[in-house]
């Protein structure tokens, strides 16, 4: 049985420091006293193990990118939670390259992509976008879609069908 001190016995103490250092590379040494704990008990031993186990777990892991499909319905579904009920007045006048991904519902980099179509222009060595520019910008892409749509419909045969 572990002896209690200040209210904690030595078991707390020992998953405290546990828990304090899950994950880390190097854990901080233990006090003489836990350490002397430790060796002889089980159950912290045990603790001690498992806490191995997961640190070890969790330096395995490798940061592996989302296929594009996921991350597009995962920035998606931020923009819409960010914009809430305010619909694009969650946006500010200015918008990051990031923040137009958002707005866009595209990846970052289709926007870096894409610069040179963009209204854009640079301050302190960062690109950013006037909303109202692109917002604008959009209504003459809708513009030049829908004439594009009319006039390669104009030019596929139509065909008459008699009842």
């Amino acid at each position: 049985m572990t002896e209690k001190k200040t209210g904690h016995s030595l078991c707390d103490k020992v998953r405290d420091r546990l828990a304090a250092n899950l994950g880390r590379g190097q854990p901080e040494a233990m006090p003489e006293e836990l350490s002397e704990h430790l060796a002889g008990c089980e159950g912290c031993q045990e603790e001690l193990r498992r806490a191995a186990k997961f640190t070890a777990a969790v330096k395995a892991l490798r940061a592996t990118p989302l296929p594009a499909s996921r991350e597009l319905r995962i920035r998606s579904a931020l923009s819409a939670e960010l914009r809430g009920a305010r619909g694009s007045e969650a946006f500010g006048p200015v918008l990051t390259a990031q923040e137009l991904a958002l707005y866009l519902q595209v990846a970052p980099e289709q926007v870096y992509g894409h610069l040179e179509e963009l209204p854009a222009f640079e301050f302190a060595g960062e690109v950013r976008f006037l909303r109202a520019s692109i917002d604008q910008w959009i209504r003459e892409r809708e513009k030049q879609f829908r004439r594009q749509t009319i006039e390669s419909s104009l030019k596929r045969p139509h065909v008459l069908r008699l009842a």
